[in-house]
């Protein structure tokens, strides 16, 4: 037995962190890549549970169910950041749609995900529709990944909406379906191995 070394304070001081919320109250005009390859630019105008209502650029408000949300970022970074996302067309070609079930979700474990941004190792994640986000993980929640592309640009990834996560220095498999089996966060140097100590 043992345990990852920070991680059990990370997640008191971030995992229930509102980053929607945040957002709203900045009043940030963002990009939202929802399912059916649409974007749309707007401010957050309400944050409910499952929904999220966007203002806009013409001030129309549109509620938006937060499963249907991909990823989002700053539109003043918008051209930008268009030049980091890749395509999987074979994962595109499947037309997969949002899985609405938790249990049926490609989850990536917090054991991964924490040393993965401590030792800033870079890490792909592929999505539902076929976006190939590259990056190294700045912070994550409950329900996002915020990933750090070059240029101190920032992405917010919805953890409902990958597909696929690979540590591109090895091709390792990062989700909790094969973490499970091969530990790998035993194997950083941030795991204390409660009997030795070390």
């Amino acid at each position: 037995m043992g345990y990852l070394r920070g991680l059990s304070n990370y997640l008191k001081e971030n995992y229930r962190r509102d980053i929607l919320s945040e957002h709203l109250e900045a009043g940030d005009v963002l990009d939202f890549h929802i399912h059916g390859h649409k974007t749309l630019r707007g401010q957050i105008h309400q944050n409910l549970k499952y929904d999220l209502v966007v203002k806009g650029t013409q001030g129309n408000l549109r509620q938006i169910p937060k499963v249907h949300i991909k990823f989002f970022y700053s539109a003043q970074h918008s051209s930008k950041i268009a030049s980091f996302i890749q395509i999987d067309e074979a994962i595109k070609a499947r037309q997969l749609q949002p899985i609405l079930n938790p249990t049926r979700r490609h989850h990536v474990k917090n054991k991964t995900l924490y040393p993965m941004m401590m030792l800033k190792k870079p890490i792909h994640l592929t999505l539902l529709e076929g976006e190939v986000l590259h990056g190294i993980i700045g912070d994550f929640t409950v329900y996002e990944i915020i990933l750090q592309l070059n240029d101190g640009l920032q992405v917010v990834v919805f953890r409902h909406s990958i597909f696929q996560c690979v540590d591109p220095e090895n091709g390792r498999n990062l989700l909790k379906s094969f973490q499970d089996e091969v530990r790998d966060w035993e194997k950083t140097p941030l795991w204390i191995d409660e009997e030795t100590g070390e």
